[in-house]
């Protein structure tokens, strides 16, 4: 769940840039993040679920198109959020934004 948070709040701000910088700055800050993520992920399901990058990828693309689809006008980004467990199946998600609608 909270490999999954992170990579939503990536693809938020990633939204964010202009679509020509988009996979240059996926491959300098993505890429080092989903190899942690990878990481996490097998040291915690025994290698068997290890996620692929591909998947990651296409998972970070799916959450652009949607967020450009529903919030195109949306310019916050994403600063700091925080992931809590409550028990019997609840969470929540914390999440601190800046507004940079002046500054593309």
């Amino acid at each position: 769940m909270k490999m999954l948070i992170s990579i939503a709040a990536m693809a938020w701000n990633l939204s964010l840039l202009p679509k020509e910088g988009r996979a240059q700055q996926i491959q300098l800050t993505a890429g080092p993040l989903l190899k942690r993520l990878q990481k996490e992920n097998a040291k915690k399901q025994n290698d068997q679920a290890a996620v692929s990058t591909m998947d990651l990828l296409n998972l970070i693309s799916i959450l652009l198109q949607k967020k450009e689809g529903l919030y195109p006008d949306d310019r916050r980004f994403i600063v700091k959020y925080e992931f809590t467990r409550l028990g019997d199946g609840e969470y929540t998600v914390t999440v601190s934004s800046a507004d940079i609608a002046d500054n593309p």
